[in-house]
């Protein structure tokens, strides 16, 4: 019977658009027969050919179907089913924007439980026919990040809209991954204590959120440089209070206002900043009263930007009241 036919014995209701193939092919094959007969639709043809392909190697071994799956999965990113920059993902050099790095492990687990590619992606579907064959979705993905060899993958921005899980990506960001038992390149981790030093100073309450927004957007050019200058074993939350240090002399450098004031609460800005007290020349007598017992105070160079008045006995120890002692 032809394939336009309604009757329950033609191969249209039995296989559906795979009946278009021609009669005399053992299989359909990697491609599809023309989808034209079946939908107008384009986003549900592409949908169609990604499954298609797919369906094929759900049945076959686990790095199989792990390396499969990852594919399906950057066709949906890049929305598209051919071109996938596979070669420039496993460049040692990122092709766009380091936003920071990601356990290969860490990756998959996430990828596992989110729900959040809904149409037109077919990653969901894709994780729903692995686990009906019998295998694990998250040692798939596992298999299949290793299998392609991947350095990078799409940053992904998971988020709600009215209670609706969607998932984003602007085709410029990305993840360095990396297996749990090494250690993650300077430049990733550069990009990851960018948002860790910008949480500390505001928990501190040396600086605004809104002066810290462009240092998260851009990054901060020095962190790496820094890091190459630290030795290894500096790690936690000392080598945060190390770059918190660094950074405050670099917004300083920026014209970017500091506030001191809830640093530190039994010293002013001033008072930190002068240097040890020093004995006058000449003192003879070691034993001489409290009254006589006089030290210099020799200030250095006050910052210009602080949130605190100066006190009178601040402006006292000023460039002009040295001079005239």
């Amino acid at each position: 019977m032809g394939t336009s036919s309604n009757q329950s014995k033609s191969l249209t209701c039995q296989l559906g658009f795979a009946a278009l193939a021609p009669t005399s092919s053992a299989s359909a094959g990697l491609v599809p027969p023309p989808l034209r007969h079946w939908t107008s639709n384009e986003t549900q043809q592409s949908r169609i050919e990604c499954l298609f392909k797919f369906s094929d190697a759900v049945n076959a071994g686990m790095s199989v179907v792990g390396a499969e799956l990852v594919m399906l999965l950057l066709c949906d990113l890049y929305d598209r089913n051919d071109r996938i920059p596979i070669a420039a993902l496993q460049n040692s050099i990122c092709l766009g924007t380091l936003k920071g790095s990601m356990s290969i492990q860490g990756l998959s687990e996430t990828l596992e439980g989110e729900a959040s590619f809904v149409y037109p992606h077919t990653f969901s579907r894709a994780k729903d026919m692995v686990s009906q064959a019998g295998h694990d979705v998250k040692s798939c993905l596992m298999t299949g990040l290793r299998g392609h060899c991947l350095r990078y993958f799409p940053a992904l921005k998971f988020y709600s809209v009215n209670n609706n899980k969607k998932v984003l990506w602007n085709f410029k960001d990305f993840w360095e991954i990396h297996d749990i038992s090494e250690e993650p390149s300077v430049e990733a981790r550069a990009v990851s204590l960018v948002g860790d030093v910008c949480l500390e100073l505001e928990r501190m309450g040396l600086c605004f959120i809104r002066n810290t927004e462009k240092y998260m957007q851009h990054g901060m050019p020095w962190v790496k440089e820094v890091l190459l200058r630290l030795p290894e074993a500096l790690q936690g939350q000392d080598l945060v209070d190390v770059m918190c240090f660094v950074r405050c002399i670099g917004i300083l450098q920026n014209g970017t206002r500091l506030s001191y004031s809830s640093s530190n609460e039994e010293y002013s800005v001033p008072e930190r900043i002068l240097s040890e007290p020093v004995a006058e020349e000449g003192a003879e007598d070691d034993f001489r009263s409290e009254e006589e017992n006089v030290r210099k105070l020799i200030p250095r160079a006050l910052p210009a930007n602080c949130s605190i008045r100066w006190s009178s006995m601040e402006l006292a120890l000023g460039p002009d009241a040295t001079e005239s002692c």
